[in-house]
C-alpha cells in the first residue's frame, strides 16, 4: 500500500503476456492520439513498490522495446525522485531514447551524485509545491545557480533542459517564472538583478518601494539557505489541533527558517505602494498572499501563548489567547475574500460547471471538498493524507479550520475546569464536514482590503 491507498498490480515486463498487452495499449493510443507521439511517461517503481523477483535490467529493456515497436522515436520519460530510476532499470536501455526529470532540484542534486544518472539525458526541474498547498517559498538563487552548474559542468552534455513539476501551480508565480526563463540565459543569473525586471513586468511599472521589498523577500522567505523543505512552510491556523503540532500535512513543516520580523518589514514596504497599485490585479493578488503569510507567522506566536496559558492552568489567560487565535481565522478569512483567486466558492462553482449532469456536478463538488480536507481513505489507522492539499481560502478559514480548532479549545477548556471530556474525533468530523458541504460556501466579506491593512498595522 501507499498511505491509505492500495497500489495497482504490475504486469512483469519480462513475462510472456507483456508484449501482447503492451501492443494493444499502444495500438489504442495511436487510434486515440495519432502516431506522431514521442514522449511517454511511466515509472514502474515510483516511491517503492515490490521489486522482488523482477529482473530490473531486463524489465526496463522489455518496456522500452514494446514502446519503440509502435513508436520508433519514443522517449521514455522517468522521474528522478529518491532512488528512482534505479540504476539497474537503466542498465540495458538505449539511453538516447530516455529522459530523466531531475525532480527535486530545490533540495537535491541527483544529476550530479549519480553522474547524470549513469550517463542518461536529463532535465533539471523543481517541484516547489506539494498538493498545491498555500505559502510563499522558493530558493530562487539556488534555482539559477543549479541550472547554470548543470548546464556548464561535467555533465553538461546530458543536460537537455529545465522544467517545473509542481503538484499545483496556483501560487508562487515568481518561482515558476524564474525557472522557465532560465534556459534563455547563457550566463548565471543574479536574481537580485533579475527581480527588478520581474517586478516591473508583473506590476506594470517600476517602483522603488516594491524593489526594496523584493530585495528583502530574497533575503528572507525566498532565501536559498533555509535548508530542506517540501513545499512552503505551513500555517498552524489550518493544522489539525493536538498537543504537539509540527506540520499541517504529514510531510510538511511549520518552521519558518528565516527572519520573520525582517519579512514583515518587507511586506510593510510592499504594502506602502497600495494606493498607487491597488487597481493592478497582480499587485493585489501578491499583496493578499504576502499579508496571508504575515498572519500565518503571527499565529505561531499566538498559539505558543495559548499553550503556555494552558500549561500554567491559567483559565483567564487561556480564554484570552484562544480568542486571539480564533480571531486570526476571521482576519485571514476577510483578507482572502478580497479576490476570487483566494475564495473557495470560486473553485466550487468551477467544479459544478464542468459536470454534465446534476449527479456529476454533485460528485465533482464532493471530490473537491474531499481533496482539500481529508483526501485519504476510511481507515483511521492510515490517515497520513489528511490536509495534504489544504487550502487557505475564504470560506474555509472560518467554516472548517476555525471550527476544528474550536473543538480542541473546548476539549482543553473542559480539562482546565476539572472535567474529563472526550478528545475530538477529527477523522470522522472532517468526513462529515465534507459530506455536509456539498453546497456553495459563503466566501464574501464586508471588510475592504484598505481596512484590513489598517487592522494589520500597515
Amino acid at each position: 500500500s501507499w498511505g491509505a491507498l492500495v497500489r495497482p498490480a504490475l504486469l512483469d515486463p519480462t513475462g510472456p503476456e507483456f508484449e501482447q498487452v503492451a501492443s494493444v495499449f499502444y495500438e489504442e493510443t495511436k487510434r486515440l492520439y495519432g502516431d506522431d507521439l514521442r514522449f511517454f511517461s511511466g515509472d514502474p517503481f515510483h516511491e517503492g513498490g515490490n521489486v522482488a523477483g523482477v529482473d530490473l535490467a531486463a524489465a526496463g529493456q522489455a518496456i522500452q522495446k514494446a514502446m519503440q515497436a509502435q513508436f520508433t522515436d519514443a522517449v521514455w520519460v522517468l522521474q528522478g525522485w529518491q532512488d528512482n530510476p534505479k540504476p539497474k532499470l537503466l542498465e540495458k536501455l538505449d539511453r538516447s531514447h530516455v529522459l530523466v526529470q531531475e525532480l527535486f532540484g530545490e533540495n537535491t542534486a541527483n544529476w550530479e551524485s549519480r553522474k547524470a544518472y549513469e550517463g542518461t539525458p536529463f532535465i533539471w526541474a523543481t517541484v516547489t509545491n506539494f498538493g498545491e498547498r498555500p505559502g510563499v517559498n522558493g530558493k530562487l538563487q539556488r534555482f539559477a545557480d543549479e541550472v547554470n552548474r548543470a548546464a556548464t559542468g561535467e555533465y553538461a552534455q546530458y543536460m537537455k533542459g529545465v522544467g517545473i513539476l509542481p503538484e499545483g501551480i496556483y501560487n508562487n508565480p515568481v518561482a515558476y517564472d524564474l525557472v522557465l526563463e532560465l534556459p534563455w540565459h547563457a550566463d548565471r543569473v543574479d536574481v537580485s538583478e533579475w527581480i527588478r525586471n520581474y517586478a516591473a513586468s508583473r506590476y506594470g511599472s517600476e517602483d522603488a518601494r516594491i524593489d526594496q521589498a523584493w530585495q528583502i523577500f530574497l533575503g528572507t522567505i525566498y532565501d536559498s539557505n533555509i535548508g530542506y523543505q517540501e513545499g512552503p512552510p505551513e500555517n498552524i491556523l489550518c493544522a489539525r489541533p493536538s498537543f504537539e503540532i509540527r506540520s499541517v500535512s504529514s510531510w510538511g513543516r511549520l518552521a519558518k527558517k528565516y527572519d520573520r520580523e525582517r519579512f514583515a518589514e518587507g511586506v510593510r514596504i510592499f504594502a506602502s505602494a497600495y494606493r498607487d497599485f491597488e487597481s493592478v490585479e497582480t499587485y493585489r493578488i501578491d499583496l493578499i498572499n504576502l499579508l496571508r503569510q504575515v498572519i500565518a507567522n503571527r499565529a505561531d506566536t499566538v498559539y505558543a501563548d495559548v499553550m503556555a496559558a494552558y500549561d500554567r492552568k491559567d483559565r483567564k489567560a487561556f480564554a484570552t489567547e484562544t480568542k486571539r487565535f480564533l480571531a486570526l481565522h476571521d482576519l485571514e478569512n476577510d483578507l482572502l475574500a478580497q479576490h476570487p483567486f483566494f475564495r473557495v466558492d470560486t473553485y466550487q462553482k468551477q467544479a459544478l460547471e464542468v459536470g454534465r449532469t446534476p449527479a456529476e456536478s454533485d460528485n465533482n463538488l464532493y471530490n473537491l471538498m474531499m481533496l482539500i480536507t481529508f483526501w485519504g481513505g476510511n481507515n483511521p489507522a492510515e490517515d497520513n493524507l489528511h490536509d495534504y492539499a489544504y487550502k487557505e481560502w475564504s470560506g474555509m478559514m472560518t467554516s472548517y479550520y476555525k471550527e476544528r480548532w474550536k473543538l480542541w479549545f473546548s476539549y482543553l477548556r473542559g480539562q482546565l475546569e476539572g472535567r474529563e471530556p472526550d478528545a475530538p474525533e477529527y477523522f470522522y468530523w472532517e468526513r462529515e464536514w465534507s459530506e455536509d458541504n456539498r453546497r456553495i460556501i459563503d466566501s464574501t466579506s464586508d471588510t475592504s482590503l484598505a481596512e484590513i491593512l489598517v487592522k494589520m498595522g500597515y
